[in-house]
């Protein structure tokens, strides 16, 4: 029997996140299975795995692993690039945040330009009111 093209696992594993519609991320057991997969997706240097995988570590609550994954794709893909930007921007790392924001702006993303300018209003309020 032939392997599983990166693709068809990813697939998978997206799968069992959406098994049950709404109910998604609920089932400790798919989350598990389909983080096994990601993981395994990403050790072959899958880009797309390394959102997915960043995505549910950040659902689990692990930031510092979910940062490190988008760290690694993020000059690539303006997706890790916008979530670097709002994993620094809760942290209070406004520097960073920018730094992130402006590289997601580069590859198109309407988003980061709402984030960037919203913090921008929010860091500009603060230093109005003092």
């Amino acid at each position: 029997m032939d392997e599983k093209t990166n693709e068809e696992l990813l697939i998978e594993a997206n799968d069992l996140i959406w098994k049950d519609n709404n109910n998604h991320y609920r089932n400790k057991e798919n989350c598990k299975q389909a983080k096994e997969l990601y993981e395994k997706l990403v050790n072959k240097n899958y880009t797309p795995a390394f959102l997915y995988l960043a995505a549910l570590c950040k659902r689990e609550g692990n930031y510092d692993k979910a940062e490190e994954l988008y760290e690694k794709i993020f000059d690539i893909n303006m997706d890790a690039a916008s979530e670097l930007g709002l994993i620094y921007e809760n942290r209070h790392d406004y520097v960073k945040a920018k730094y992130f924001y402006e590289i997601s702006i580069k590859f198109g993303s309407k988003s980061s330009c709402f984030r960037l300018e919203e913090m921008n209003n929010y860091l500009n309020n603060l230093i109005i009111k003092k």
